[in-house]
């Protein structure tokens, strides 16, 4: 059940008219950008609330309270509670698809409407479960449908592989695979980011194609000499302000190579090539961390400065991948380094602050796991035993839920 602060989100969200594209019927928006605005849209085939439900459920309200018999009067309320229950599934992420329109603006405009041609012709020969999945489209009106991930983009969810690098490379590695599909079909996509990337129930799912490149397609150039395109935080340096008459594959690899970085540090912003300065190495980040230097030498092959020192495509990018888990896999996983002496302040408050945060709420969040994290990180550094661990914590604190803290925390760094 949504809590009343999302619940707060999509009313605020819902647009003030209704909205109709063929059968979809716009809900909430997710995201805007130059080009339009993105919504939550309802299917309105499968769930017709307007059409169908609506009528129902007005229907059941004038028909409950008559008087019948009594298997009259149970079958009005089966039916009014029926309509009901097919209002309540509007909201079901299945019945929905993410509705791409343009701005009406722009809805005329040559060069917009050759983009989302473009996007829409690329997905439909797309077959791949890494490759967002187009539903409906009408180019000539301005829009399209692909499917919906209620989970929301990477950049939504920064900290879900921190610090874990063969989880991020066993995730990223079946895209990285869907972006060979696209680059042996001479097609680069330019626009990879966190913010394209979707969390889905098999994995991670490249979408927007709004920028994508196709060779040997293109008659007339829809991006303009010398503009910059994809996301200039995630673009290689040998693209800024460049006109490229055929941008390589290499593009698509460099941008790759960030998203990992971003994975793993769970940070959101990498400048430029700029992986090895302190305030954004890995090694840095995670001192004693032997696994930081392997991965380091995969985003040397990768996020530079010019596109002659780039891994070439992604085929070769899923080899580095391939080469670098098993560097990993062998290397043993206590490698951080123990700190001698007691618990300075600040650590001993940020670790009172962590077993606090472990306990809030019943269910598993994010912020418990990031929590257990911590106190796991600061067990390690200071080779805490585990009953040294109570004497942390204020009085008053119940030495079991300390203990349920602990055991989480093993179950979720296992």
């Amino acid at each position: 059940m949504a809590s009343n602060r999302e619940t707060a989100r999509l009313e605020k969200a819902r647009p003030s008219r209704q909205m109709r594209y063929g059968q979809w019927e716009a809900l909430d928006e997710l995201g805007k950008g130059g080009q339009g605005r993105v919504y939550r849209a309802l299917d309105t085939k499968v769930v017709d609330v307007k059409g169908a439900i609506v009528p129902q459920i007005l229907r059941g309200v004038r028909e409950v309270g008559q008087i019948g018999s009594p298997e009259e009067s149970r079958e009005r309320v089966l039916r009014f509670l029926r309509a009901i229950e097919g209002y309540i599934r509007r909201d079901d992420p299945k019945h929905c698809g993410a509705l791409k329109v343009l701005h009406p603006e722009i809805r005329d405009d040559p060069k917009a409407k050759g983009r989302m041609e473009r996007e829409v012709r690329v997905l439909r020969d797309q077959h791949h479960p890494h490759i967002v999945t187009i539903l409906d489209s009408s180019v000539s009106a301005g829009w399209f449908v692909t499917e919906y991930f209620p989970l929301g983009s990477l950049a939504k969810h920064p900290t879900r592989f921190r610090r874990q690098p063969i989880e991020a490379l066993v995730a990223l590695r079946p895209l990285v695979e869907a972006v060979a599909t696209l680059h042996a079909q001479g097609t680069a996509h330019r626009d990879i980011a966190p913010k394209n990337i979707f969390v889905g129930s098999e994995g991670l799912v490249l979408g927007d194609f709004g920028l994508v490149y196709q060779s040997g397609q293109e008659t007339d150039r829809l991006s303009s000499t010398y503009e910059n395109v994809g996301s200039r935080d995630w673009m290689p340096p040998w693209e800024m302000g460049a006109f490229q008459e055929e941008p390589s594959p290499a593009f698509d690899v460099f941008s790759l190579a960030k998203v990992l970085w971003a994975m793993v540090s769970g940070r959101h912003i990498l400048q430029l090539w700029y992986f090895r300065q302190p305030k954004f190495d890995l090694e840095e980040q995670f001192p004693g961390d032997s696994s930081m230097a392997i991965l380091n030498d995969l985003l040397a092959k990768c996020i530079v400065q010019h596109e002659a020192e780039c891994l070439p495509s992604a085929p070769e990018l899923i080899n580095a991948i391939d080469e670098s888990l098993a560097l990993l896999r062998r290397t043993p996983i206590a490698t951080q380094k123990r700190e001698r002496g007691p618990l300075t302040e600040a650590d001993r408050e940020r670790l009172v602050d962590a077993l606090r945060e472990s306990q809030e709420g019943e269910a598993v969040t994010a912020r418990t796991v990031e929590a257990l994290k911590d106190v796991q990180a600061m067990v390690a550094k200071y080779a805490i035993e585990e009953r040294h661990l109570f004497d942390l914590i204020p009085e008053g604190r119940e030495d079991r839920r300390i203990r349920r803290a602990q055991v989480m925390a093993a179950q979720w760094t296992e």
